[in-house]
C-alpha cells in the first residue's frame, strides 16, 4: 500500500513539529433497536490530509451541503479544545439522515463485528488499539461533531486519503451472513476497514472526490443482480442518486416480464402509493420515464429483417409469413427457425413483430 503525497507531507511536518494529529471528529457508530444512530466515538486525523478533499479546497464551492465546513471554518463548535474531554456515549443522533446506513453497527445483532475498530489515528505515529493511547500523545486540537455520517464511513475515507486503498463489504441485499463473514475475514490491522460502497459513494459525492465515486459505483454495479436489484432500487440510500438509479433500472426493465420480479416491483409501488415509502417517488418516476422512452423508441425505430438461426447460413430477408429458412430447406440443411436480425430472438410462431425487442419485421 503506497502512501499518498498528502500523508508524506503531513508526516514530514509532524516529524519536525512533534505534532501530527490535530483534528478530532466525533461520529456515530451504532444503531439501536428503534433505528436511532447512537454510541458516538472519536476518529483522529490530520487537517493537511483533510484539505486534499476538493470540497475543503474549493472555498468558493456553491454546493448546498456545507455542513462539513465546521472542520475548517471559524465556528464556535470547531475551536481548539482539549482532546481528553469525554464523549457522551449515551447520546443519540437527532437527525441522522437515513437509519438503514449499513456502516452503523446494529446493537441487537449478536454477530455484529464489534472489532471494526477502536478509536484510531489515521496516518499517526503508531497504530493504537485503545483511545487512551492517544490521550497521552495529543493534548489539544480542533474537535467537531458530524452527526449524519457513520464512524466507519469516515474511517474508510481517511484510510483512502492516506493510502489510496479502499475495501468494500457486500451489500445487505446480498445476505447478512455473507456480509458479516466478509467483514470478519477482512478486518485486520493493516488493511482498509470494509465499509458500505453505497455509504462511501454518498460521502465521496458530497465531498467531490470523483475517483472514489467511480470506484464505489463500480463496486455497487458488480454486486447488483436480478436477485437483489428490486431491493436495491427501492432502498432509501438509492433514492436521489441518479447514476445508481439509472444503472439499476437498466438492469431491471428488461426483466419485468419475469412474474416474480414484476410482483416485487408491484409490491414496492404499492408501498409508495400508500405513503410508507415516499422516499422512492423519484426512483419510480425515473423508472416510468425510462419505460415510456423505451416504448417510444420501439414504435419510432425502423423495423428489422429476419435471418436464419443457423450460424452457417447467411440468409436474411423479409419473409414474415414463413416459419423456416427456405435457403436451408432448399439446400437440404434441415429446418431452422428464423430469428430477429436485430436482437437475435428466435421466432417459433407467426408474428409480425419481434417478441424480444418489439420491432416490426420488414
Amino acid at each position: 500500500m503506497a502512501l499518498t503525497t498528502a500523508l508524506r507531507e503531513a508526516l514530514n511536518e509532524g516529524i519536525s513539529s512533534g505534532s501530527f494529529v490535530d483534528t478530532k471528529i466525533i461520529l456515530y457508530s451504532h444503531r439501536d433497536s428503534s433505528g436511532r444512530a447512537c454510541k458516538p466515538k472519536a476518529l483522529y486525523a490530520n487537517s493537511h490530509i483533510l484539505k486534499t478533499v476538493p470540497y475543503f479546497d474549493d472555498r468558493e464551492c456553491t454546493t448546498t451541503f456545507r455542513r462539513f465546513e465546521v472542520l475548517f471554518g471559524d465556528f464556535a463548535e470547531a475551536q481548539s479544545k482539549d482532546f481528553k474531554e469525554a464523549i457522551d456515549e449515551e447520546e443519540y443522533a437527532e437527525d441522522y439522515g437515513y437509519s438503514s446506513d449499513s456502516d452503523l453497527e446494529d446493537d441487537e445483532d449478536k454477530d455484529a463485528i464489534c472489532s471494526r475498530g477502536p478509536e484510531v489515528t489515521i496516518g499517526g505515529d503508531k497504530i493504537a488499539t485503545k483511545a487512551e493511547d492517544y490521550k497521552e500523545q495529543v493534548e489539544k486540537g480542533k474537535v467537531v461533531k458530524i452527526p449524519d455520517i457513520a464512524f466507519l464511513t469516515w474511517k474508510s475515507l481517511f484510510f483512502y486519503l492516506c493510502t489510496g486503498a479502499i475495501s468494500f463489504a457486500p451489500l445487505k441485499s446480498q445476505g447478512i451472513v455473507s456480509r458479516s463473514d466478509h467483514i470478519r475475514q477482512k478486518t485486520i490491522a493493516a488493511a482498509p476497514p470494509p465499509c458500505s460502497p453505497k455509504s462511501i459513494y454518498l460521502l465521496a459525492n458530497l465531498l467531490g472526490i470523483q475517483p472514489l465515486c467511480t470506484i464505489a459505483f463500480a463496486d455497487i454495479k458488480s454486486k447488483v443482480t436480478l436477485g437483489n436489484v428490486v431491493d436495491e432500487i427501492f432502498s432509501r440510500v438509492t433514492a436521489g442518486q441518479k447514476e445508481i438509479m439509472e444503472m439499476e433500472w437498466d438492469l431491471l426493465i428488461p426483466n419485468l416480464k419475469d412474474p416474480e420480479t414484476f410482483a416485487l416491483v408491484k409490491e414496492n409501488v404499492g408501498l409508495i402509493s400508500s405513503g410508507s415509502s415516499s422516499h422512492c417517488a423519484d426512483t419510480l418516476k425515473l423508472g416510468l420515464k425510462k419505460v415510456i422512452e423505451l416504448e417510444k423508441e420501439k414504435r419510432e425505430s425502423p423495423g428489422v429483417n429476419l435471418r436464419c438461426s443457423n450460424s452457417f447460413c447467411s440468409w436474411r430477408g423479409n419473409l414474415p409469413s414463413v416459419f423456416y429458412c427456405q435457403a436451408c430447406f432448399n439446400m437440404r440443411r434441415g429446418t431452422h427457425y428464423l430469428q430477429c436480425a436485430g436482437c437475435g430472438y428466435v421466432r417459433t410462431g407467426y408474428c409480425t413483430s419481434c417478441q424480444g425487442c418489439g420491432k416490426k419485421f420488414i
